[in-house]
């Protein structure tokens, strides 16, 4: 609505990936909220790797199927990256010729130039309460329940508009040292434990999601 965009392409995970086809669900409400048709979304399938977005930009700018498109807007910042990347590298402007955004807000995602506008899903936050729905789950204090955790929107100059402040990257080594606390807690030894790998369907659970290996 702010840009004036019509023609989206979405690019996504494989029918398997369960974070693609929510991000995709939500995607598509909020451009039906807007009073825009089904028909002015796309749909791509790529790798979550910078490799694929910077083939894909490739692909598209081979085929001259960029000027369909308004706005890009990627399931990963990792795919984003290098699909800005090879854009860049072809000339195309961005945000002046193709508007660019993503959903996943790596660290580095404040360090492209230009930035990139993502949604950031506050993982260590999010992480953290998990672990700690998880550790009241085994010791009785809670009953497993959905928990429904909001998002951030990352302002950069990847879509025209005035960035705004990335967070410090200070602030979320103290989450990150609760981090490591609650996984001694629940009895895993870090990175050197076998169940490691057992930890990432329990968070999920706890958080009431769906997990996809």
């Amino acid at each position: 609505r702010v840009h004036g965009c019509r023609r989206f392409l979405f690019i996504r995970g494989k029918s398997a990936h369960q974070m693609s086809n929510t991000r995709e669900t939500g995607l598509r409400k909020s451009l039906s909220i807007q009073g825009l048709p089904a028909s002015c979304l796309e749909v791509h399938i790529a790798e979550f790797t910078p490799e694929a977005g910077a083939g894909l930009a490739r692909e598209l700018s081979e085929a001259d199927r960029l000027k369909d498109f308004d706005a890009l807007i990627f399931v990963s910042d990792s795919v984003a990256t290098g699909a800005l990347r090879q854009l860049q590298s072809q000339g195309i402007r961005v945000p002046g010729d193709l508007i660019v955004c993503a959903a996943s807000h790596t660290s580095g995602s404040s360090h492209y130039s230009p930035r990139l506008t993502t949604l950031d899903e506050e993982v260590v936050t999010t992480g953290h309460d998990a672990l700690t729905l998880l550790a009241s789950h085994q010791t009785g204090k809670s009953a497993a329940e959905p928990v429904m955790k909001p998002v951030k929107l990352r302002i950069g100059d990847s879509c025209g508009c005035h960035p705004d402040n990335s967070p410090e990257p200070g602030d979320e080594v103290p989450a990150m040292l609760e981090y490591f606390q609650l996984f001694r807690q629940l009895g895993f030894s870090f990175l050197s434990d076998s169940r490691f790998s057992e930890v990432f369907p329990l968070l999920h659970k706890a958080l009431g999601m769906e997990y996809c290996s």
